[in-house]
């Protein structure tokens, strides 16, 4: 794989996702163990790292991989956040190699961004949702809890996507990001 390779649309592990409810088999508010259990078993390795101890909600990161040794593959192919006493609250995929996410059809990962808002718009203006800008100019949805933005893919931009769902700690879709998930797109 040569540096900044996107894998091709086959290769991908293909999800759905339901907002709010789940990203593939990454239910909102499951555990930390959970999580790492069922993306073991659809093949990827879990790592865990503490982002935030302070006060009564310590946060975790879990960065799930495919099993790769190319000195080139990205860092992750997805993020999942997760707060003690609420579970998993943030899911990122990456656009390199992530899993191919579906919603309502759209193809939300690896993909020209300008496609993706494209088809979001016309999704959201088909429903009669508010179509909302982020601060980078990339369109997102907190009624649909999506946010898709870019990565770079050798010379060009391929889309990713932020998907977040409000709790009992974060009252908005935005809350429920932590700004480590914004870093790392």
């Amino acid at each position: 794989m040569e540096q900044w390779a996107v894998i091709a649309e086959g290769e991908r592990a293909h999800w759905d996702y339901v907002p709010f409810e789940r990203v593939g088999p990454l239910c909102f508010g499951m555990t930390r163990e959970a999580a790492g259990a069922v993306m073991r078993e659809a093949g990827f390795v879990a790592e865990f790292a503490s982002i935030d101890r302070r006060g009564p909600h310590g946060r975790q990161r879990g960065t799930f991989r495919r099993h790769r040794t190319d000195p080139w593959a990205p860092s992750y192919d997805v993020l999942a956040y997760f707060v003690d006493t609420i579970g998993l609250t943030c899911v990122v995929v990456g656009a390199r190699s992530g899993p191919q996410v579906v919603m309502d059809g759209i193809r939300l990962i690896g993909r020209p961004p300008s496609d993706v808002a494209s088809e979001l718009v016309a999704h959201l203006e088909e429903r009669g949702m508010g179509v909302q800008f982020m601060p980078s100019g990339d369109v997102g949805s907190t009624d649909l809890g999506v946010f898709p933005d870019a990565q770079r893919g050798g010379d060009t931009l391929v889309s990713c996507a932020l998907f977040g769902r409000p709790n009992t700690r974060a009252l908005s879709v935005w809350d429920s990001i932590p700004n480590d998930a914004w870093d790392r797109i």
